[in-house]
């Protein structure tokens, strides 16, 4: 009779870092977003194209 295995390890918290979608040649860095005073969730900046954000992860959400 075989022994029960004890479950694997939970994985460490991870964030989300790349949204990639190959086909669509989309490849664009995810920034942590938070709540802002009225506790709805802020959009990644639109104005400073230079740090490429494509999109926002809130950073106190669950990990992807």
């Amino acid at each position: 009779m075989p022994v029960p295995s004890r479950p694997p390890a939970p994985l460490p918290r991870s964030r989300a870092t790349t949204l990639r979608i190959p086909s669509l040649g989309i490849d664009a860095p995810i920034i942590g977003v938070g709540l802002d005073g009225d506790l709805e969730l802020r959009p990644p900046p639109v104005d400073k194209p230079k740090r490429g954000a494509a999109g926002g992860w809130r950073t106190a959400g669950l990990p992807p």
